[in-house]
């Protein structure tokens, strides 16, 4: 009786060890304050367009589970580099200078880069217009090499947040922020009508930001690469993707 105890004893173990290795973990990280791309709600628990997305993609791989961290911008690369996370996310473009760093998924949605303006103060966006006006964006994103790139006369100053450049933007600080349009249009919700608007930049100019926005991983872990392709073709094809879209990414009126 007891060496039979201590068999069932060990036999247990023993599968409780095999199903915990069964159950796989990828560890997603973003910074949360890109709504309607990615938030944190009145819980703290990340949410939006493409935290939905990365838990519809989860959804999709047998025997795993998927961990969703808020952390820095500036931080996501290089923890993504030293192995500490698996995967990040979150208005992510991809360009050619980050895929020598990380590997990226295939595109979630394509890019859609705007200026916000006072629709009061008018700007046209060439060196000229410019002239004597202070652009903001956030620091370490393509939208400040862009800028830096198209404008380096042009004053420009770089933000830890996004949501820092959109508060110096109502205080009359700076005159225009560029962004996501998408981010833009969701700050303006319940700002007075007709305060603000977006200018996107330029049809030939959005070629620089690459071929949209996507999820990306260590260029080591080919195996969740391919994982997470699979994936994006499933949602797509079973139309969760477009059903997604169509909730957080309306069509813009006050955007040209």
């Amino acid at each position: 009786m007891k060496y039979f105890s201590k068999f069932a004893l060990s036999l247990c173990l023993i599968v409780l060890s095999l199903n915990a290795n069964a159950a796989n973990t990828i560890h997603f990280a973003t910074e949360a304050t890109y709504a309607p791309l990615v938030y944190l709600d009145k819980n703290g628990s990340i949410s939006g367009f493409e935290a939905e997305i990365v838990r519809a993609l989860c959804a999709t791989l047998k025997d795993t589970t998927c961990e969703l961290k808020h952390q820095g911008w500036d931080s996501l690369i290089p923890s993504l580099k030293l192995g500490k996370i698996d995967a990040i996310f979150g208005g992510l473009a991809i360009t050619e200078e980050r895929k020598n760093q990380v590997a990226f998924t295939k595109p979630l949605y394509a890019s859609s880069v705007g200026y916000i303006i006072p629709s009061d103060k008018p700007i046209t966006f060439d060196d000229e217009g410019l002239m004597d006006k202070v652009v903001g964006v956030q620091l370490g994103t393509t939208m400040e090499h862009y800028f830096h790139e198209q404008y380096p006369n042009v004053e420009m100053k770089a933000y830890a947040s996004l949501q820092d450049a959109l508060l110096d933007i109502q205080t009359g600080r700076i005159d225009t922020v560029l962004g996501d349009a998408p981010v833009l249009l969701a700050w303006m919700k319940g700002k007075p009508a007709d305060k603000y608007r977006i200018v996107e930049i330029p049809k030939d100019q959005i070629d620089y930001f690459g071929p949209g926005n996507a999820i990306a991983v260590n260029q080591k872990n080919t195996a969740l690469l391919n994982e997470l392709n699979t994936a994006i073709d499933t949602i797509t094809k079973n139309g969760k993707l477009a059903e997604i879209s169509a909730k957080y990414l309306p069509k813009a009126e006050n955007t040209k």
